[in-house]
């Protein structure tokens, strides 16, 4: 067993060829170049921990340290310390690491105790009795690792490179002024160390932790067990059956409608927002055919149901209905709301304002958010959906493409001098659809949202709840008969399909058919993997 202090700071986002050149000209050893395969666990709550695991595991220093860190409810992340069973190269130890240091530091001091597991039986029999003794697994993570050894200051270099995330390096040393000193022998200033961890590196690049693998595969699993593990994970947050179904199927059907940007991998990553919960929506303004509601930071799915409920409640007696929402969490595809609306027999309408996304034609200032437009029609089977972003592509293609390790379409996203880039990661903002005209619709639509509810979307990178949304119900009975409406949908979709054009939502709604019949359909490993640790 090993029991000492680390000194250690970060540099982010290095030229990796570059680093290696200057330190092997220096005359640093490199001691290992390998992929390093990490397990995190964490105490369960609902389970109350073992004392002792058994009488062979050796790992009683480390339980007895998790024991105090864990006094008074609080889990090993809450206090920053990582439980973790770690395999580099050929060498593999259970290691529990927690801060020693105060905040506000360059470089960070960790204590780090670490237990030996000599080969693979050891590895299945700690992960086994690490879940007997209470503990769950929260991450699964790889990264690749270039280790260097500096004798002459006792040095560690490791230079490590995670899916999705840009390769950094780690100084650690005996002494703060040796990291320093480290820095400056690879020609960097030391206002470029950092003591950040791997969760805060890994959140400035909007990648989640809970699994990080290099694998590109994909794994076929079956809708049903996908819906019954997102509603068990809905359930753990909290939420009661019936919505957890419908937040679990909203997301769902997205993935089954080819909408990937908006189904199990959005899913997975709203799902970490839905601790924020502080209560019901609330309305806070009501008038006959108008409402503003408060979300009070609820799910965003559950949010937008209630005010679409609202609306085509208001619009059943007054013939049209605007709801408005404020302070709420994130949903998947907008025109699953309005398809819901549509669904009654109502024309729904729907938009939202987001974070500053979309520039200034010319500029390189954002201040508009892609503002998603959503408008449903009945007919007399599907309901007709328009469901867009008013940019060329949505801005979680960016994420999705780095998730996936693929580039950007051409023409369409830009760096933060206003350049157009193909890498999601130098990706910050994306164009308006539409050239100029496009522009100002958006624009148009940020006065409704911001002039009606009060909302900025200057404000939202200090506060992601400072979003507003408008739902509108319209009444087709108060304008014409039911019949004649139907009709007359019914007539020009046939008219439009003899011209050789489809109605909107109809790839999406073959794509949704084709999948429900296979039955199954194909994932990224990553993501699966992230929603079986949720």
């Amino acid at each position: 067993m090993q029991n000492h202090i680390e000194h250690e700071a970060k540099i982010l986002d290095i030229d990796k060829n570059k680093v290696i050149h200057r330190l092997e000209r220096l005359g640093a050893r490199k001691i290992l170049d390998a992929v390093t395969v990490i397990e995190t666990y964490d105490v369960n709550p609902a389970i109350k921990l073992k004392k002792k695991i058994n009488n062979n595991s050796g790992f009683s220093p480390i339980l007895e340290k998790v024991f105090a860190l864990t006094k008074g409810g609080k889990s090993l992340l809450d206090r920053s310390a990582y439980l973790r069973l770690r395999k580099e190269g050929k060498k593999s130890e259970l290691i529990l690491k927690y801060s020693e240091n105060q905040k506000g530091t360059r470089i960070k001091s960790e204590r780090e105790i670490s237990i030996p597991v000599r080969n693979s039986k050891e590895w299945v029999q700690a992960q086994i009795s690490l879940k007997r003794a209470g503990f769950v697994q929260k991450f699964y993570q790889e990264k690749h690792r270039i280790s260097y050894i500096y004798d002459p200051l006792a040095l560690r270099f490791d230079i490590d490179t995670w899916p999705n995330v840009p390769t950094y390096i780690e100084i650690e040393g005996e002494r703060k002024s040796d990291i320093n000193k480290g820095a400056k022998l690879l020609r960097f200033k030391t206002s470029n160390l950092r003591s950040d961890k791997a969760k805060d590196v890994f959140l400035k690049y909007s990648v989640s932790p809970v699994y990080m693998s290099f694998s590109k595969k994909t794994a076929e699993v079956s809708i049903a067990e996908l819906l019954r593990i997102m509603i068990k994970v809905l359930r753990n947050k909290g939420l009661i059956n019936s919505d957890a179904r419908y937040v679990a199927e909203h997301y769902l059907t997205a993935e089954l409608s080819g909408k990937t940007t908006h189904g199990i991998r959005k899913f997975c990553w709203d799902v970490g927002m839905y601790e924020h919960r502080v209560g019901k929506p609330k309305i806070t303004r009501d008038n006959f055919a108008t409402a503003i509601v408060d979300g009070n930071c609820e799910i965003g799915p559950l949010a937008a149901r209630f005010c679409a409920e609202l609306a085509i409640k208001k619009a059943k007696r007054s013939g049209i209905a605007i709801v408005g929402l404020k302070s709420f969490q994130r949903y998947g595809a907008l025109g699953h709301i309005t398809r819901d609306i549509a669904s009654q027999g109502y024309v729904g309408v729907a938009f939202n304002s987001t974070e500053p996304f979309v520039i200034v034609p010319g500029s390189k200032s954002p201040i508009l958010g892609t503002n998603p437009f959503s408008i449903a029609i009945p007919t007399n089977g599907d309901p007709a959906i328009l469901d867009m972003s008013t940019t060329k592509l949505p801005m979680s293609l960016v994420w999705y493409a780095r998730s996936n390790r693929q580039d950007l379409p051409t023409d369409t996203f830009l760096d933060e001098n206003g350049k157009h880039t193909t890498d999601p990661w130098l990706a910050q903002y994306v164009e308006a659809w539409g050239g100029v005209k496009g522009f100002n619709f958006s624009f148009m639509l940020q006065l409704i949202i911001g002039g009606l509810l009060d909302v900025r979307t200057q404000d939202t990178w200090n506060d992601p709840y400072a979003v507003g949304a408008i739902f509108l119900a319209i009444n087709p009975d108060f304008l014409t008969s039911r019949k004649d409406f139907t009709r007359n949908v019914a007539e020009f979709i046939q008219f439009a399909k003899l011209q050789g054009a489809s109605r909107p939502g109809n790839h999406g709604y073959k794509m949704y058919r084709a999948n429900i019949k296979r039955k199954k359909i194909f994932l990224p490993e990553q993501t699966l993997g992230w929603l079986n640790l949720l």
